[in-house]
């Protein structure tokens, strides 16, 4: 950070009680133990290396295909200005949280509750905002935005069963949190985190973080394709594209929950780990270029006969909407128009590379069995006399089992990889089973 702001305060304070030794409950069978917290936290964040000039960095030259090409190549060392433009007036990053919570255990521990709500608000976020080309940059480092995040997890733990030999043991968790870009920058209408092929991901004020966004086809007022009705155009009977791009899809997940379960017979522990998503979307830009290229199984449907679900319409000569039949019947009219869907469909908006992305977003809901174990404890006996005090054997294996309606090869992964830009497939990797 720039000397004038590069020392900054942080504190935190939290408050704990411990409820039922306040009452002398320590002893209760029922509630045994249970506790009350509170705490409040500002913490800071400095900016990112090489933030606050414009510096020079080595050449690499890519097409998007290839491994592209790297300086020095050759021998010639290649060196260009970053397009990123820093700023010696930066400020210090904050995140203001509060935390509200209870942990609680019955029944002689057998079971126990623990909860938790949170909301935080990071403001002067420091972000690489967009400027215009003719500057020489592309970007330039700003506090720019402002971010909200609310939400609760809660955790049970329970032995329903526990005997002399057998003991079984499980563990819910279930997360759910909501964010918002509060506000950007004025004069900042969005902020780009990645992109590829006509998808991108944004951040827009007043809507959820990372939002992705693409080009759509255009509806009516209850959200109806518009199917051209004008028999001198050449899309008559297809869907028309609008021409603007639009949020298309949320990758926040509704909420995120884990199921543990760990039977132990004398030496012997099976534990078995289901992982559960509902909600979030992505855009499967893979089943897009596949369509285009003719290997997705869609076009295996194709030069058939084929009506596009939607409402009759076409644009007038100053691009406005106009509800009518091809007779110029005006009102609404379902669609009955029948088309060859062929390949020239496939190579425009009915693949990945048209102008139109909305119909590759998928929902990415998932039932997981994230992990099975099976392990063996030797008995303590058998090693009195050797110097190893314990040994434990077993087995285990990961990514199973998936149950999704996403028609990619798994919607864990991400083209950008581990950075804020999520939701984006395009021939992604799957995960390691």
């Amino acid at each position: 950070l720039p000397t004038a702001n590069n020392s900054f305060f942080y504190p935190s304070a939290s408050l704990g009680v411990v409820i039922t030794e306040a009452l002398g409950m320590s002893e209760n069978k029922v509630l045994p133990f249970g506790k009350l917290r509170l705490s409040y936290a500002s913490v800071g964040h400095d900016a990112p290396s090489y933030a606050l000039g414009k510096y020079f960095s080595g050449t690499f030259v890519g097409d998007g295909w290839t491994s592209g090409v790297n300086f020095p190549y050759n021998g010639v060392a290649g060196f260009s200005v970053d397009d990123v433009l820093g700023s010696n007036a930066l400020r210090p990053e904050k995140n203001n949280t509060i935390e509200i919570g209870t942990d609680l255990r019955f029944i002689k521990n057998r079971i126990g509750v623990d909860f938790t709500f949170y909301r935080s608000r990071a403001v002067d976020q420091i972000l690489a905002i967009p400027v215009a080309g003719s500057s020489g940059y592309t970007n330039q480092f700003m506090n720019a935005g402002t971010v909200s995040n609310t939400g609760f997890e809660i955790t049970l733990n329970a032995t329903p069963v526990k005997s002399k030999d057998f003991r079984w043991d499980m563990q819910v968790n279930f997360t759910r949190n909501k964010n918002m870009v509060v506000s950007l920058r004025e004069g900042i209408d969005n902020i780009f985190l990645g992109g590829f092929e006509g998808s991108s991901v944004r951040n827009v004020a007043g809507q959820p973080y990372g939002q992705i966004y693409g080009g759509t086809f255009l509806r009516d007022a209850n959200g109806n394709h518009i199917i051209e009705s004008d028999t001198n155009s050449a899309f008559y009977g297809f869907p028309i594209d609008s021409g603007k791009e639009e949020a298309i899809g949320n990758p926040n997940p509704d909420f995120l929950c884990g199921f543990s379960n760990t039977l132990t017979w004398k030496g012997i522990s099976l534990n078995i780990l289901f992982d559960f998503r509902k909600g979030g979307q992505m855009w499967n830009g893979t089943i897009g270029a596949l369509a285009n290229f003719g290997m997705s199984k869609v076009t295996e449907d194709r030069d058939v006969d084929y009506t596009f679900e939607g409402v009759k319409g076409t644009l007038d000569g100053d691009g406005n909407l106009v509800l009518q039949d091809e007779n110029g019947n005006a009102g609404t009219v379902t669609n009955d128009v029948v088309i060859n869907r062929n390949q020239q469909w496939f190579l425009t908006n009915g693949g990945g590379f048209g102008n139109v992305a909305e119909q590759f977003i998928q929902e990415t809901s998932w039932i997981r069995l994230r992990e099975v174990s099976l392990s063996y404890s030797l008995p303590t006996k058998l090693l009195e006399k050797t110097p190893i005090a314990g040994l434990n054997v077993g087995i285990s294996g990961r990514n199973l089992l998936l149950i999704t309606p996403y028609e990619g090869i798994d919607p864990e992964t991400n083209l950008m990889g581990s950075v804020n830009a999520q939701g984006l497939d395009y021939f992604n990797m799957p995960n390691t089973r």
